[in-house]
């Protein structure tokens, strides 16, 4: 779901995203090429975005994901196999916070027109190639 705000008097265009997930996440470790735990479950979440368009080529966008669930872990007391130690249905978190400036001006490809310190190609120059 998406919409967009045209806020005053700084005539400020936001971009608004609201949004659902669900996902199974599974994260195993193994110690000498033998399995020593896992931990699997599903989360359920949710995540949203806002993007602030100050101009036609600048903007700035904050995004934001939060979701939980429960998990299985499976794995081994020490010096005993593994499989002797589950827990079921543990809960768990995760969350994510991001902020990114924008540019969305025309660029010609050349790396020297965005950065320049010594050593770099000059402006009126073609870049090198890598290599």
């Amino acid at each position: 779901m998406a919409f967009s705000l045209r806020h005053t008097p700084y005539d400020v265009k936001t971009d608004i995203d609201v949004g659902a997930e669900m996902y199974h996440e599974n994260y195993h470790e193994e110690v000498d090429g033998s399995k020593f735990m896992q931990e699997e479950g599903w989360m359920y979440g949710v995540n949203g975005a806002a993007t602030f368009h100050f101009s036609d080529e600048h903007g700035v966008k904050l995004s934001g994901r939060y979701a939980r669930g429960s998990s299985d872990y499976t794995g081994a007391y020490q010096g005993q196999p593994y499989g002797s130690l589950t827990s079921n249905g543990q809960d768990r978190y995760v969350y994510e916070l991001r902020g990114v400036y924008q540019n969305t001006s025309s660029w010609d490809g050349q790396l020297s027109h965005v950065l320049y310190r010594p050593g770099l190609p000059q402006p009126d120059r073609p870049p090198r190639p890598i290599r």
